[in-house]
């Protein structure tokens, strides 16, 4: 694991976390990711908001076996902050950017 970021100063617990199909990660370099476990591309992880968002569409960033394995490589490379869930916190993260808050 990458230790670029100081996992005590979240009360985010990456050990105890359970990913679940449209879980919305938000990790400590800004970017958001949407965590999906779809019938064509398996377990996925899409980028809502960071620095490879054009804001104009969803990105396919990182796949794997399973979804712990795709937010383990989020964990490593952007290190996760907080996650949300639920279909409110989806279209904020995917409007968020837009209107530039």
């Amino acid at each position: 694991m990458n230790h670029r970021y100081d996992e005590s100063s979240s009360s985010f617990d990456y050990k105890t976390y359970t990913p679940q199909h449209r879980d919305v990660v938000i990790c400590f370099d800004g970017s958001v990711f949407l965590i999906t476990n779809g019938k064509l591309f398996g377990p996925t992880a899409y980028v809502l908001a960071g620095s490879t968002s054009d804001q104009t569409m969803i990105f396919l960033k990182y796949q794997g076996m399973s979804l712990e394995e795709v937010v383990s490589m989020i964990h490593k490379n952007h290190g996760i902050q907080k996650v949300e869930r639920g279909f409110k916190s989806i279209i904020k993260n995917m409007i968020k950017p837009t209107i530039g808050f």
